[in-house]
């Protein structure tokens, strides 16, 4: 599949996840009893580590960019600690480093659900990115908004001229009851 389109001209934008899994033998000890889907869960580092490392290898060479996790400073994405999300944020750039040297590393697209959190995550992971990842969501205002509104965050959080890269925007057709 990746043949496919790579082979057309196209690049690749990884966004970095784990393992899915039912048994939860990737969690945290102190997740294994989540009541969510267990992939909102921070992971072992030991475990999945050596995952991210092979995904990394073994796609890198198509990427333009990793994307590190989904909207980190969203409670319905990452049930974790923010703390044990930097220090998951790290390791896992630092795999990625590992196996594909020169793919710039981005933030997990961002959302400003909670913005005191997304103002820690950003201070957290600030030496382990080379730009930010975000997403929007609903039209062409919320866009403006939501990129100025990070600008501040990030600028409160010690960024420098950083560049910010949309992800994710437009409406969610599966939120079609919160998004209009």
């Amino acid at each position: 599949c990746i043949d496919c389109f790579v082979s057309r001209g196209f690049r690749l934008v990884l966004q970095m996840g784990f393992p899915y899994e039912q048994t939860g033998w990737t969690l945290m000890p102190q997740y294994s009893e989540g009541p969510d889907p267990r992939w909102r869960y921070p992971r072992l580092e030991s475990v999945v580590r050596p995952w991210v490392e092979a995904v990394a290898a073994r796609y890198g060479k198509y990427a333009d960019y990793i994307e590190v996790y989904n909207e980190p400073d969203n409670l319905d994405f990452w049930r974790g600690t923010t703390e044990e999300f930097i220090a998951t944020h790290h390791w896992t750039a630092e795999s990625v480093r590992k196996a594909a040297p020169g793919v710039p590393i981005i933030s997990g697209g961002l959302c400003l659900m909670e913005p005191e959190r997304t103002g820690l995550i950003a201070a957290g992971i600030r030496d382990a990115v080379d730009a930010v990842g975000y997403h929007s969501h609903g039209g062409v205002a919320e866009l403006q908004a939501t990129l100025t509104a990070m600008r501040a965050v990030h600028a409160a959080a010690g960024y420098v001229n950083p560049t910010f890269i949309n992800t994710e925007m437009g409406y969610a057709n599966w939120r079609l009851d919160m998004e209009r």
